[in-house]
């Protein structure tokens, strides 16, 4: 994507620039700018100087920039991106599956996330406190959890949504003290206590810079008198988020094209996301049981996947691929594990998106098991009710739904769940492997090239290969006895009936 202007520079270099704006301070401060409450604009939106959207766009540089639409009459902001996905397998093309879409929505004192019409609360309210300390620490609190859970990420939507929760914090630490609390504080509401700090070169010229500062975050305006040209959040030299404005122009747009950003948005479809319809149940059985191998990429002697995401061959091979390309995944995974999981299919709901160790998951799905096809290529909802045979499939496990789980190192919630009565899935580790064997000793990435696309045919069939026997397979790691089905045994109801 493009570049910003070099006076937009995010972390240290934005506080450097602030400095010398602060030494070269005219005596005299223009008037405040005043921006309209209601807008529509086109900009570059980045995170530490990246479009991360980009990175799984085919040629970005050509790619529609983010459209902002803010409605106060509706008392909403949204940000939206969609971006053809070069993943998407060739069959996808022309269809609305191929698209990556991203929607950041502000409501209220909400903040939602729509991905490929999957929609997560990403942020509410900061808890209120009529003592002044106890406010101040609650708020401060809020604003370190964004630096910190912005600055690491797992799956790779993890950045996009960690930018939202960050921004999210500063829109409203920013807004004005008079709103109440379940006020809609618009993007440039701290623009009416922000301070002049002088003028700086931008993409209009010149432009009058304005800042707010806060013990955890910097906001900066280069306006061009009333009309906004940059803003950018910093927090601290860590994190970065700039807006670039292309254009900016007052009112809520009436075409379908600028309608679209909250076409897909309903407050229910957030907080009570609906299953995929259930299957139909054989005559005799209690529920629709499945039992399927599936693989995770994770930190070394993390083995709770309670509240994990994780994926069938094709998916996780996937995951693999595209995190290695992009370079968008935790540097901390280092090995790989195979796990039997049998669950309740009947019911379908909404994946989990969860990310590190302990997790942290946006959803409130704490009982079924959620899908999507990997990366989110599938519509609608993802692709939470197709069989994704392109693809590959990622599963989410909720804490709430588990039975057992051998190696996790959580014992159930009682000594009396049964398999689909009340729990849902149960799970046993097979075998793990050091990564580097899979990825550097059997050239995964060459595998990976090979399908340069979805779906990962050669990759995944890397990934079973390497968890064949030790002769012809990669070498288990030696972090305790995985183990078998037939270790194990949990009750299911399924008419009495046992399985591991």
């Amino acid at each position: 994507c493009e570049p910003r202007s070099p006076t937009m520079m995010g972390g240290v270099g934005g506080l450097v620039v602030l400095a010398a704006l602060a030494a070269s301070l005219a005596s005299a401060a223009p008037a405040r700018p005043t921006i309209p409450r209601s807008f529509h604009a086109l900009a570059h939106y980045m995170y530490n100087s990246e479009d991360m959207i980009c990175s799984y766009s085919t040629d970005c540089a050509s790619e529609q920039p983010w459209r902002i639409v803010q409605d106060d009459a509706a008392g909403r902001l949204g940000l939206a991106s969609g971006v053809q996905n070069k993943y998407a397998p060739v069959e996808y093309a022309g269809t609305p599956a191929e698209w990556f879409n991203m929607t950041t929505i502000y409501a209220g004192p909400d903040t939602f996330l729509l991905l490929n019409t999957l929609c997560y609360l990403q942020q509410g309210p900061i808890p209120k406190t009529d003592d002044a300390d106890e406010q101040n620490a609650a708020t401060e609190e809020a604003d370190a959890d964004a630096v910190t859970a912005t600055s690491s990420s797992n799956r790779p939507v993890a950045k996009l949504r960690r930018a939202a929760e960050a921004g999210g914090v500063a829109r409203k630490k920013h807004s004005s003290e008079d709103q109440t609390d379940d006020a809609f504080s618009g993007l440039f509401d701290w623009v009416a206590g922000a301070e002049y700090v002088g003028e700086a070169p931008c993409a209009a010229g010149t432009c009058q810079v304005w800042t707010s500062k806060s013990m955890a975050a910097t906001q900066m305006l280069y306006a061009d008198g009333d009309r906004p040209v940059a803003y950018e959040v910093l927090y601290g030299a860590a994190v970065n988020i700039t807006y670039a404005f292309l254009t900016f122009d007052e009112g809520a747009p009436g075409d379908a094209a600028w309608a679209s950003v909250f076409e897909a948005f309903t407050t229910e479809a957030c907080f009570d996301a609906p299953p995929c319809a259930p299957l139909e149940v054989s005559d005799g059985e209690p529920f629709v049981m499945k039992t399927e191998t599936l693989y995770v990429f994770h930190p070394e002697n993390e083995f709770d996947i309670a509240g994990q995401d994780i994926g069938d061959a094709l998916g996780d091979a996937f995951f693999v691929c595209e995190t290695l390309e992009t370079g968008m995944g935790d540097n901390n995974y280092a090995w790989i594990s195979k796990w039997v999981l049998e669950y309740d299919a009947t019911v379908i709901g909404q994946y989990l998106n969860c990310n590190g160790y302990p997790s942290s998951c946006m959803g409130f799905n704490d009982y079924h098991i959620g899908k999507e096809a990997a990366l989110g290529l599938g519509f609608p909802t993802a692709g939470q009710c197709a069989d994704n045979t392109l693809t590959g499939n990622w599963l989410s496990l909720p804490v709430g739904g588990m039975c057992s789980c051998s190696d996790c190192g959580v014992a159930p919630a009682s000594d009396d769940l049964v398999l689909g009565v009340n729990c849902t899935w149960s799970a046993t580790r097979v075998k793990t492997i050091d990564g580097e064997c899979l990825i550097k000793d059997r050239d995964y990435l060459g595998a990976c090239a090979v399908d340069g696309r979805a779906p990962f045919n050669a990759a995944a069939a890397a990934l079973v290969a390497a968890f064949e026997d030790d002769d012809s397979g990669c070498t288990a790691l030696d972090v305790g006895a995985p183990v078998t089905l037939e270790d194990t045994t949990t009750t299911s109801g399924r008419l009495g009936r046992t399985t591991a």
